[in-house]
């Protein structure tokens, strides 16, 4: 609609105003770091990266909670992948065995 690119139009218009009387009258120079601030950093760098190599491990390996958020919702979720180690298992008998053992809540069929 015709409507639409009017208020674009305006809209871009005034953003350029804003912006060109913003840099000119209300900021200011930015200040001026020394070299201490790159040798803090320098030196933060190896444990930062290796807090997050940790977290990133710690995050990806754990697939579940170890603690159940609800009954419910561990019932559900076994109920499903029962399900389909049932409808897989009819094809090939062997590739939910290792899901299914140890896990009564499971039902697998076999």
């Amino acid at each position: 609609s015709p409507v639409f690119y009017l208020v674009a139009a305006a809209t871009c218009g005034f953003t350029y105003i804003a912006d060109k009387v913003s840099l000119h009258y209300l900021y200011k120079t930015p200040t001026r770091y020394n070299d201490k601030l790159a040798i803090f950093a320098s030196k933060i760098l190896p444990a930062a990266a290796f807090m997050h190599l940790g977290f990133g491990i710690w995050k990806y390996s754990s697939v579940m909670p170890m603690v159940p958020v609800s009954r419910a919702i561990t019932s559900s979720v076994a109920s499903a992948i029962a399900q389909g180690c049932e409808t897989r298992s009819k094809m090939q008998p062997n590739i939910c065995a290792w899901n299914c053992e140890g896990n009564p809540e499971l039902q697998c069929g076999h």
